[in-house]
């Protein structure tokens, strides 16, 4: 019985130490050694984001055939450790403070759940909360859920301006 077992533990062995062997020496390590960690870091640390206030360069788009149809939030990450939040722009994550497919994306603020949001192609200012779109042909907003059959041009929620 000992016999079976240390043949078939020698057996698993040996075909392991084959497999082993035969593994890719260009794999490298599983983890970062320290000096690949901190160079990593430093990356991370000098890296930017293109936003609104970094880049004044940024080209102002006026042209109506940039303007979507319909403008949907599905939903936002606030952040309380000083980073950006995200929203969810018509299927799209962007960052707060930024612009995507010619919508700019407000900061998001601390006690409301409504996004302010700008068309650059209108300059119109508008206020979305997640799951609500706003139509631009008929200038209302509408949750998505309901089909449309709440919002009006005279919402609560279109602004002139982004705080």
């Amino acid at each position: 019985m000992i016999k079976i077992i240390f043949s078939s533990f020698l057996m698993l062995v040996m075909i392991l130490w084959n497999g082993v062997s035969l593994a890719d020496p260009g794999f490298g390590r599983l983890f970062t050694s320290p000096e690949e960690r901190a160079t990593l870091d430093d990356l991370r640390k000098s890296s930017k984001e293109t936003t609104l206030n970094d880049n004044p360069a940024l080209p102002e788009v006026k042209e109506m055939a940039n303007l979507p149809q319909e403008v949907s939030m599905q939903g936002y990450v606030k952040r309380n450790d000083g980073k950006k939040g995200t929203v969810w722009i018509n299927n799209q994550p962007v960052r707060e403070n930024s612009v995507s497919e010619a919508i700019t994306v407000g900061s998001i603020g601390r006690n409301t759940n409504a996004i302010p949001l700008k068309l650059e192609a209108t300059g119109q200012r508008i206020k979305l909360k997640a799951g609500q779109r706003f139509l631009t042909q008929e200038n209302r907003i509408n949750d998505i859920a309901s089909g449309g059959r709440n919002g009006s041009p005279e919402s609560s929620l279109l602004k002139k301006e982004i705080p």
